[in-house]
């Protein structure tokens, strides 16, 4: 479940993945947050897990609102295979969604 390698999310030739995923890890490091040798920032248990060290919740709100595209094209792919864990994913896509809705 990463969140910058759906593929309806860039082209076919991942262009812009490499650099958002260079964002994201640069986000983390400037917030004191370490990921693991090996990890991919944009997946998604790690993104949660970030989202919780924040003290703010209005950020927190804001950054999960960022990535509510993505959870939601995971969301529905994961649907169309029915399985179990679509209904957790669309809790955090509904959670992205928040501040628009009292927006």
């Amino acid at each position: 479940m990463y969140c910058c390698g759906h593929r309806y999310l860039f082209d076919e030739q991942d262009r812009d993945r490499g650099p958002a995923l260079i964002e994201l890890a640069e986000l983390y490091k400037s917030t004191g947050f370490e990921i693991g040798d090996g990890e991919l920032p944009d997946y998604l248990p790690l993104i949660l897990e970030y989202v919780s060290t924040m003290d703010d919740k209005q950020s927190a709100h804001t950054f999960l609102q960022q990535t509510a595209q993505a959870v939601g094209i995971i969301s529905a792919n994961l649907e169309k295979h029915a399985s179990p864990y679509a209904p957790l994913v669309r809790i955090v896509e509904r959670h992205g969604h928040l501040e628009e809705l009292v927006a």
